[in-house]
């Protein structure tokens, strides 16, 4: 079959497709061309539309962002699209934000090509802030997207610390809660407590044990190797990185207003 023919046939398979099964097509093979001409020719409502994506329904927003699209990102919020409203997936209301924020982490852990879905994280965190999502919002489980951005994002993320200072530079209350946060974050209502137990401390005593680990096993053989002091050296550089950033993310925070006095807030003097 000769290009011209396979495309004919491709097109012919497209325009048989439903408005949603379209949809579907553009997100999966990132037709960026074809889904600005259905938004030109159809103008189909994509905050109520509902279309099947990896055997399960969900919005076309949750859909980008679970592909991790940020080009298809940019297309879809030309539409009719409404990102202050939270789209379901699973019967659960999920926040699109938080749900970017949740993919930025699993996905990076679970694919090789890491750099791209960060990158890609990041730019579609930003593409939904500047088109109006809700920053100071909670999920029905007490979800905060700044809140689960410290606590799913290393603090040597480079992508994710960008993120956490587009929020805060975009309006993101530090201090906003709501009624079942506690819960959800074990008892923490503090970002800077968040900061520290669930970022700064956990990343830190983990570069601790695997310092400690080197130094037992170079002990037990008696010589210390060189692959040993590379390994406390790459550790000890990530050591002082941790802390930079740390420091970074505390100070933005306190600077845009986090209330050190706030109930399970760290305290001072």
């Amino acid at each position: 079959m000769s290009y011209a023919a396979e495309m004919a046939r491709i097109e012919a398979y497209y325009q048989g497709l439903t408005l949603e099964k379209k949809v579907e097509y553009c997100i999966q093979y990132e037709e960026a061309r074809r889904l600005t001409a259905l938004i030109a020719a159809e103008n189909p409502d994509f905050t109520i539309m509902i279309i099947d994506w990896d055997r399960k329904p969900t919005s076309p927003l949750l859909a980008v962002i679970e592909h991790q699209s940020s080009r298809i990102m940019q297309v879809l919020l030309t539409g009719n699209i409404d990102v202050k409203q939270p789209s379901r997936i699973d019967d659960q209301t999920i926040h699109p934000l938080i749900f970017n924020i949740i993919r930025m982490n699993n996905t990076r852990r679970s694919r090789g090509d890491e750099i791209f879905v960060r990158e890609n994280g990041l730019s579609i965190g930003k593409l939904l802030i500047d088109a109006g999502c809700e920053l100071n919002v909670a999920s029905p489980d007490g979800e905060i997207p700044l809140l689960e951005l410290c606590r799913y994002i290393d603090l040597y993320d480079s992508y994710g610390h960008a993120l956490y200072t587009y929020l805060l530079n975009k309006g993101a209350d530090p201090n906003f809660i709501a009624p079942n946060t506690a819960t959800k974050y074990n008892g923490i209502v503090s970002i800077l407590n968040l900061l520290i137990d669930y970022t700064f401390t956990s990343q830190f005593n983990k570069k601790i044990e695997d310092l400690t680990y080197a130094c037992r096993v170079s002990t037990r053989r008696g010589t210390l190797q060189n692959t040993d002091i590379r390994f406390c050296v790459e550790n000890g550089t990530m050591y002082v990185d941790i802390a930079r950033m740390f420091h970074l993310r505390f100070d933005l925070a306190i600077e845009k207003g986090a209330d050190v006095r706030a109930p399970g807030s760290i305290r001072f003097g």
